[in-house]
């Protein structure tokens, strides 16, 4: 029974794992991709990523920030966007940011503007 207990952890790590918030490539869902569309439609989304007017500047792909898409578990998605490409959602822990996913919710971005 206990070999049982230790094979289900072994199996369960790597999807705990990603449920982190993180500014990395390396975690288990690229962000790259989403970081060229969020660019591509920044005009409709600043707004929501970016609430401080001075923040509003066209950013480049370094200003974003990976995060899980579980993260958006119990938020309030606020839009689609880009065709319905992006889900964008509201998150009053990260200052009033929101954030935004791509359709399949297989990664989400945060912007975290580096001065």
């Amino acid at each position: 029974m206990r070999w049982l207990s230790l094979f289900l952890l072994f199996v369960s790590l790597p999807a705990l794992a990603q449920f982190e918030i993180g500014g990395g490539r390396g975690m288990a869902f690229d962000c790259g991709q989403l970081d060229r569309q969020i660019l591509r439609d920044w005009s409709s989304v600043k707004e929501l990523m970016a609430p401080n007017r001075e923040e509003r500047k066209r950013p480049s792909s370094r200003d974003f920030q990976c995060v899980d898409p579980g993260y958006t578990r119990g938020l309030v998605q606020i839009r689609s966007v880009g065709g319905g490409g992006l889900r964008c959602y509201a998150s009053a822990q990260s200052g009033g940011r929101g954030l935004c996913c791509d359709i399949d919710m297989g990664a989400c971005s945060m912007y975290s503007p580096r001065n």
